[in-house]
């Protein structure tokens, strides 16, 4: 594609695509060539560019209907498919006007998605609506939710192939699922072992999670291997991967086309942006993430990662931030990417995060590791963390370890539960099971293996590294140390595994790539690999001396930074800017950000207090100019701190209440506050009115609440409360407060499955594998309602009767019934009786019997010893 001015044109040859952008208002002709080896065509594309609208306009939301299988849930991209006239990112900001008895729930997602889970069969659609801002407007969307029947037969999975391409001896990661489906639109699984894995000295190939990964020879060559997906019920596809390695050639070789990293974060927030390095080098080359080559105006960059960028959105910010960020290829290319980060003010009052139900299985005598996080998320993308966990009976054990929760079930085969509560910065927080289930049969515990990644400064001045890989290794089945260690084949000259599982790896002239594997004590085929990823002392950039304090200076002051003091260079070189211009700071006061050229001057624009980065380029070389140089572009976070006394700011809560349930609240917790030293001088205060049909008592920081016993179900109320330090009043806000039957989580009903014969009935104990999810331990679950798939009656010949417990369910199958499997739903109520809280489980039943006998057999038609 040939350039044009006042355009910025950046091509993908492989995907067939470009990326287009310019600041001119004006309409483009842009002429591209395509080609089938032979043969090439010109086309023409128009584009026009138009002056941007006003910022402050609303969204634009398009109406959305999803349709979700029975006692299933699908997830909606909101954010995606509205539109805001200015080009901001829109978030989506919260759920409304959805009945708690409607059978349907929803949920908001990483500020962009609503996932809709449908808990009971529907009468009819139902609609809810949402909320979406782009920060300085907002917009109502409405969606619509349609039930469609699960499918009497599951179909099999599609897999298609895959061809990349990369580098000798460079590491890819291949999304070989991103084109294979399953029909019926349920998750695929990628198998551990590959149906035909590549030949010998083609490198090393292997699954992780939802890719392939792959380690390139020092040879060149076209290798092929197959991998195998497998849907829910077991059906699978297979598929090729066709690697194509190719030698590295910096003549011929091309810049990585950098995708635009987006994130959505609430104002004062942090959000770590991912940014993408897989897939974007059109040679297959591997890509490093540089940093930022410009700032952002309405936070800051506070860290930059070996994939992630960390940003901090200002405390009042509110709209669309944009910045650049710069990749290089491992033959020295580089390009420039975009970050769009989408912020929302705060809201009123924090909300409460999601937690899923988990589900493990293990076998007898086994201490299972749940990652309960992992599944869970916050509607504010707040960190979340574990406040406990609590068995569910007396004969299962839990305890909460970091971002984990140990469980150690019985070691009688069966189901076992736990209740696990998370919580968000802001005090929300919510709660939901684990379910173990104990089974001799159950397959062992693969090893989850994450890279490690040493910096400069793990390896300056040193010959040999030792590397902890263990502490980037999850086992569910016990403690990482137990697993079995050792280096690949063909890399035991670069690293070797120590006496205490750590392997200690030699630093060259060349960055390395270093393979290991992790297999489970109990069976060698159970194992998975990882990379550690070691600079060398002629390729490796100047990065930031992690080992160096943190920046911070008083609002209006000056900062100087001595740039050897806080960067890092192979061989103790010293470091200097390549040129003033790539020096950018912001929430600066628009001085001069160059004292020399290794010092940088800061000072903070007049009253702005907050996060703020300073950005620019370095080169290791004897001059700006030394082309042996090697030259980084790097950012440094600074905290400006406020020059006069900033009053605290009390930001509410939501929270459910039982009837007589009572709450202790740490106050702290919901105030923004930017002294985190002077905590101490926040005192507290209960202002008019007074909450209906709660009491409290406040003591210093710590606020109990609690519901009267008469608390009606469904009623709400709020607490109005006041902050100062010891300088000023701050500004007050509310605790709001609702009344339900139950704050436990719902019960969550485990499928079961029976075989009954034609003519025959057949008694089902659905109740039997939910005890464990049963909210309140020993007092009965009963069966309420019973109905066919997707909530319409029974097949003909199926006949379902409850106990007179309604515990069971009696199946009588008669004569005349079709063989196969049907599906049958059940309701289920807890203790309580609260129609609210009632939920759906499913039972399979496989009608069997003799097939009948072959008729209507005829011939048409004979041949040579045989006959049709």
């Amino acid at each position: 594609m040939p350039a044009k001015p006042k355009v910025t044109i950046l091509p993908s040859y492989e995907s067939g695509t470009f990326r287009f952008s310019s600041d001119t208002v004006q309409t483009n002709y842009l002429d591209y060539v395509v080609t089938d080896g032979t043969q090439t065509v010109t086309g023409i594309v128009r584009v026009d560019v138009a002056s941007p609208p006003d910022a402050n306009t609303k969204p634009i939301t398009v109406p959305k209907t999803v349709f979700v299988q029975t006692l299933r849930n699908e997830r909606i991209d909101v954010a995606g498919t509205d539109v805001d006239p200015a080009g901001g990112v829109l978030l989506v900001t919260g759920i409304s006007n959805l009945a708690p008895n409607s059978g349907v729930r929803a949920e908001v997602l990483e500020q962009r998605l609503v996932r809709v889970s449908l808990d009971a069969p529907l009468e009819h659609p139902v609609t809810f609506n949402y909320r979406i801002t782009n920060g300085l407007a907002d917009a109502q969307g409405v969606i619509t939710v349609v039930e469609i029947p699960t499918p009497a037969r599951l179909q099999p999975p599609v897999a298609n192939d895959d061809n990349v391409m990369v580098r000798v001896g460079q590491a890819i990661d291949i999304p070989v699922m991103a084109n294979d489906e399953d029909p019926d639109g349920l998750d695929l699984t990628l198998a551990t072992k590959l149906d035909e894995p590549l030949p010998d000295d083609s490198g090393l190939l292997f699954a992780s999670g939802k890719v392939l990964r792959y380690l390139a020879p020092d040879r060149t060559g076209n290798f092929t291997a197959t991998y195998r997906v497998t849907g829910p019920d077991g059906q699978a596809a297979s598929a090729r991967v066709i690697i194509a390695v190719r030698e590295a050639d910096t003549a011929t070789n091309n810049a990585p086309v950098p995708r635009t990293a987006t994130a959505r974060v609430i104002a004062g927030e942090t959000v770590r942006v991912k940014i993408p390095l897989t897939g974007i080098d059109p040679d297959g080359d591997s890509v490093q993430l540089l940093g930022q080559s410009t700032n952002p105006e309405k936070g800051a960059v506070i860290g930059v990662e070996a994939d992630t960028i960390v940003y901090q959105a200002g405390q009042y910010s509110a709209g669309t931030d944009t910045f650049s960020y710069v990749v290089i290829d491992s033959l020295g290319a580089r390009a420039t990417g975009t970050v769009r980060i989408g912020i929302s003010p705060r809201l009123d009052g924090a909300r409460n995060p999601v937690a899923i139900v988990d589900e493990v299985t293990v076998r007898p005598g086994v201490t299972v590791t749940v990652q309960v996080l992992a599944n869970d998320s916050d509607p504010d993308g707040s960190p979340l963390s574990i406040i406990s966990a609590k068995p569910n009976d007396d004969v299962t054990k839990a305890k909460v370890v970091g971002d984990v929760v140990e469980v150690t079930p019985p070691k009688a085969p069966g189901s076992y539960g736990v209740i696990y509560a998370i919580e968000n910065d802001t005090g929300g927080t919510s709660q939901n099971f684990i379910r173990v289930t104990v089974d001799p049969n159950a397959p062992l515990a693969r090893p989850v293996a994450t890279d490690t990644v040493l910096s400069l400064s793990d390896v300056l001045d040193r010959d040999h590294v030792t590397v902890d890989v263990m502490a980037n290794v999850f086992f569910a089945d016990g403690d990482p140390r137990t697993l079995d260690l050792s280096v690949y084949p063909g890399f035991t000259n670069a690293a070797q595994v120590t006496s205490n599982k750590r392997i200690e790896v030699t630093v060259g002239a060349k960055s390395q790539i270093i393979p290991f594997k992790v297999t489970h004590p109990d069976d060698a085929s159970v194992f998975t690999y990882a990379f550690i990823r070691v600079p060398g002392y002629d390729d490796a950039l100047p990065q930031l001396d992690h080992r160096a304090p943190p920046l911070s200076v008083t609002s209006g002051e000056q900062l100087v930074i001595d740039l050897n003091d806080y960067v890092i260079a192979v061989g103790g070189k010293h470091v200097r800017l390549t040129d003033s211009n790539t020096v950018h700071a912001t929430h600066a006061n628009g001085t001069s950000l160059v004292q020399d050229d290794d010092t940088l001057v800061y000072t903070s624009a007049d009253k702005y207090f907050g996060p703020a980065s300073i950005s620019f380029e370095v080169t290791d070389g004897s001059s700006a100019t030394d082309p042996n140089g090697r030259t980084a572009i790097l950012v440094m976070p600074i905290t400006v701190l406020p020059r006069e006394n900033q009053p605290p700011d009390f930001g509410g809560a939501v929270l459910e209440f039982e009837p007589s349930q009572e709450k202790v609240i740490d106050l702290v917790k919901l105030t923004n506050y930017p002294y985190i030293n002077d905590v101490d001088q926040l005192a507290y205060s209960i202002l008019s009115p007074l909450p209906v049909g709660f009491t409290y008592e406040l003591h210093g920081q710590t606020l109990t609440l609690r519901a009267n016993s008469d608390a009606v179900k469904g009623s709400s109320t709020a607490i109005s409360v006041g902050v100062r330090d010891d300088h000023s009043e701050g500004q007050s806000g509310r605790i709001k407060m609702s009344v339900v039957q139950s704050t436990r989580p719902l019960l969550s009903p485990a499928p079961d499955t029976a075989n009954v014969k034609r003519g025959t009935s057949s008694v089902i104990d659905v109740l039997a594998n939910d005890q464990a999810t049963n909210p309140f331990p020993g007092k009965p679950l009963t069966v309420v309602a019973i109905r066919g798939i997707g909530g319409g009656s029974l097949p003909a010949g199926v006949q379902v009767d409850p106990s007179a417990d309604k515990s069971k369910l009696t199946v009588t199958i008669s004569s005349s019934a079709q063989p196969g499997d049907v599906s049958l739903q059940y309701e289920v109520a807890d203790a309580t009786n609260d129609p609210d809280r009632y939920v759906w489980g499913s039972v399979t039943i496989s009608i069997q019997d003799r097939p009948d006998p072959v008729s209507n057999l005829a011939a048409s038609g004979f041949g040579d010893h045989s006959g049709t």
